[in-house]
């Protein structure tokens, strides 16, 4: 749920990213 963590906290985008 790359668009919903986006949402939901984009700190955590960041970390997914990585």
């Amino acid at each position: 749920a790359w668009n919903e963590t986006l949402n939901t906290q984009p700190e955590r985008l960041i970390w997914n990213v990585m």
